[in-house]
């Protein structure tokens, strides 16, 4: 019975499995149930939009559910986001910090080791550093180097959280303070990260920095979306433009 009932011969319906970004994370403020992804249409066609779970069953005369294309709610999520690993690279998120900790440490013995090699061609003829002290330091400082690098990397690639995180601070505190410009290439280098991540690890971010809920209207001010990452970001001035 088991077999027959599992077999995929069976399935007569598309799998589950989430196809667009915030489909079940966002919320519907009338509500409280969650957005599901269907489609709209106006005078120029069909369009892709996030709509009220329980629309469909709302009785005449009930209270409006809400609606709102995919384009424009994806957009403003993804911009809380890269904001939230803007305004606070140094704090990791909710739920588990052990990812952005050990991702931290291996930054902070990235910045040692390239400062030791900048130090080490100082050195040369000082008393104590001959020629070949020096190069034979160096050459253990550039494997190490290449070392913490590949593990940044396998941590990019398996972790998306601690991609955004790398992206972050390499962006932000490269070199001393940054300025308001070097931020602003930062957050867009977040954006494009963010972008090119699978769905499902962006979906998982979205879950850990960030709550949606959408209110009926058209106004862009109808998402609300509410940091818990970084509560700065909620005050008055920091909202989905942030």
């Amino acid at each position: 019975m088991v077999g027959i009932l599992s077999d995929p011969q069976r399935r007569v319906t598309p799998d589950r499995e989430p196809r667009w970004l915030c489909s079940g994370l966002a919320t519907c403020s009338t509500c409280g149930e969650v957005l599901r992804s269907g489609r709209g249409s106006g005078p120029r066609g069909s369009f892709p939009i996030y709509r009220c779970a329980s629309r469909g069953r709302a009785a005449a005369g009930d209270a409006r559910h809400v609606s709102v294309r995919c384009e424009q709610l994806d957009e403003a999520v993804s911009r809380a986001v890269a904001s939230a690993f803007l305004m606070g690279p140094t704090h990791g998120m909710p739920d588990d910090d052990r990812s952005a900790n050990s991702v931290s440490a291996l930054q902070v013995r990235l910045s040692e080791v390239r400062q030791g090699l900048t130090d080490l061609a100082g050195l040369v003829g000082t008393p104590g550093f001959s020629r070949a002290t020096v190069e034979r330091r160096a050459s253990e400082l550039a494997a190490e180097e290449d070392d913490l690098l590949a593990a940044l990397a396998a941590r990019a690639q398996s972790d998306a959280r601690a991609a955004m995180l790398i992206d972050a601070r390499e962006g932000l505190f490269r070199g001393g303070r940054a300025s308001f410009t070097d931020a602003a290439k930062a957050k867009q280098a977040l954006r494009e990260r963010f972008d090119l991540l699978p769905l499902e690890q962006r979906r998982t971010l979205i879950r850990s920095t960030v709550r949606v809920e959408v209110s009926p209207g058209r106004s862009p001010d109808r998402i609300s979306i509410v940091h818990m990452a970084v509560p700065s970001l909620n005050e008055p001035g920091d909202g989905v433009g942030a």
